[in-house]
């Protein structure tokens, strides 16, 4: 509802002064100074406000399944380009809850075509295989300790397996998390 000499102002009007005769502004100039203006009058960052035009795009059936996901939540949702799997992803999330990395893993799987019930048995099985995988290291570790006198404790051989065998472990868990 802007009107062109607006557009222009909140735009370009620090830069170049005056709107030039006959400019008129395309759809993207017209959203781009509403978010503008929208962010300048509610004082907050222009992303912001884009971030909750996004959110207010998806279907309606949304909020009503999940009413109190997280605007972090929406936003990842708000990715999926079939609004179908956003409904069904928002559905998911009440019966079972997802991280915010495993939400995003989600998504990204059925970006590809890969319905969202296979995407979720997908994520299990990788989050099943990465707890075996930390499994086996602690047992690697507890292997490792058995046979080593205190001499070899403080070696820098075994330091430095030890922290790599603890680094895997904690990619491994942030992974989980």
């Amino acid at each position: 509802s802007l009107r062109a000499e607006e557009i222009w102002s909140v735009l370009f009007g620090k830069q170049f002064g005056k709107m030039p005769q006959g400019w008129t502004p395309t759809a993207t100039d017209r959203r781009k100074a509403a978010v503008l203006s929208l962010a300048e009058r509610a004082r907050c960052e222009e992303r912001t406000i884009s971030r909750l035009l996004r959110i207010s795009q998806l279907p309606s059936r949304i909020r009503q399944i999940t009413p109190s996901l997280s605007a972090r939540k929406l936003r990842l949702i708000c990715r999926l380009q079939d609004p179908t799997a956003q409904v069904q992803v928002a559905e998911a999330l009440t019966h079972r809850p997802l991280s915010t990395r495993q939400l995003q893993e989600l998504v990204a799987l059925c970006n590809k075509n890969i319905s969202v019930a296979e995407a979720l048995q997908m994520i299990d099985q990788e989050e099943t295989s990465s707890l075996e995988e930390v499994v086996v290291l602690m047992d690697r570790l507890l292997d490792l300790l058995d046979h080593l006198s205190c001499e070899d404790v403080h070696g820098s051989a075994f330091m430095t397996r030890w922290q790599a065998c603890r680094r895997k472990v904690e990619k491994l868990l942030s992974k989980t998390v």
